[in-house]
């Protein structure tokens, strides 16, 4: 198995880079289902990047964009994380990705609530988070 960094998913999903696209393409052509692996951090970075000054996306293209990830065959990655962030992400509009993130990692985690200083935070998700 062999791990994907973000620079590689952005221009397989993006194809704004022709010969990197090529490249990356090849490679997925020819991998075994699960045999790449993307870490959840590269996730967060590829929700960063896309909602930045560059690509300027809105979150629902944003979760489309991560969904897509995950349903390659290639591709092994904590769907169970990501079926449940993308959705709270997109419909909770004052929140971070990674702090979706974390509220869900709490809940699959048995850890809940996350526990924060953050009020806007536990604000936005009243059910999932505590301010201390």
């Amino acid at each position: 198995m062999s791990s994907l960094d973000t620079n590689t998913v952005l221009r397989f999903v993006l194809r704004d880079i022709s010969d990197q696209t090529e490249k990356i393409a090849a490679l997925v052509d020819r991998a075994k289902p699960g045999s790449l692996m993307v870490a959840d951090a590269v996730f967060f970075e590829c929700a960063w990047i896309l909602a930045g000054k560059l690509y300027k996306f809105d979150r629902t293209l944003i979760g489309e964009f991560l969904l897509q990830i995950a349903d390659i065959p290639q591709i092994s990655c904590n769907r169970s994380l990501l079926e449940r962030v993308v959705p709270l992400y997109t419909k909770t509009s004052n929140i971070s990705f990674i702090d979706a993130c974390l509220a869900i990692y709490a809940e699959l985690n048995n850890s809940a609530p996350l526990l924060t200083f953050d009020k806007k935070l536990a604000k936005a998700l009243p059910k999932s988070v505590t301010v201390l």
